[in-house]
């Protein structure tokens, strides 16, 4: 309301079209597009049947699911024109606040150019509940982020590219606070749930480490 839209357009699955009631009894007019989460992924097929139900009055898309279903939102989002909103349903994953979705073109996935998030509504009372075999996936995904730290240390000291340190301390940090609570977190405990997905979607904040 505070930006002005009238008509956003929801996309969701089977499994998370209930969880986003709580936002949605502030909106008075919206449209929800749902999928089928059995073999869902973002490829032409799931991109092609939101598309043909996104209607010619949306002016903003929110994504409410996890990576998946956000990978279709942004990818649409940039395709419309659209200003997108993330809400997460589970800590599964990094591609929430990216501005890259991962698309699968004629059998090849690959990444694309596509709207990273206006703003993000994380409520930890949701992607806590997820199931376990999600949370696994985020820390999985959490892990390869050392990966990602090293190669930004041996790139600087190769090519003298530039590292943010504030940034780079900051990932790190939250990254052992994860490992150091990763049986609370296999528990479902909702502070470390909360945790690992902070530290997920922090090598995306980078401007606020200037």
């Amino acid at each position: 309301e505070q930006e002005g839209w009238q008509e956003p357009v929801i996309i969701c699955d089977q499994n998370t079209y209930f969880l986003g009631d709580k936002l949605l009894e502030n909106l008075d007019n919206y449209d929800r597009i749902c999928l089928d989460p059995d073999g869902l992924a973002a490829d032409e097929r799931s991109v092609s049947l939101a598309q043909n139900k996104i209607p010619a009055t949306a002016d903003c898309m929110i994504a409410l699911g996890s990576v998946t279903i956000h990978d279709i939102t942004r990818y649409l989002s940039r395709q419309y024109k659209l200003p997108f909103i993330s809400v997460p349903t589970a800590a599964s994953g990094e591609g929430y606040t990216t501005c890259i979705s991962a698309v699968v073109h004629k059998g090849i996935k690959g990444n694309v150019m596509a709207s990273a998030p206006t703003y993000m509504f994380a409520d930890t009372d949701i992607f806590a509940a997820a199931p376990p075999r999600l949370t696994a996936a985020g820390f999985s995904d959490l892990m390869g982020n050392h990966i990602a730290l090293a190669d930004a240390r041996i790139a600087s000291l190769l090519t003298g590219e530039a590292v943010n340190e504030k940034l780079y301390a900051a990932e790190e940090s939250a990254i052992k606070q994860v490992i150091n609570q990763i049986e609370d977190l296999a528990a479902g405990s909702p502070s470390v749930c909360e945790q690992l997905l902070y530290a997920l979607i922090l090598p995306d904040m980078e401007i606020g480490f200037y």
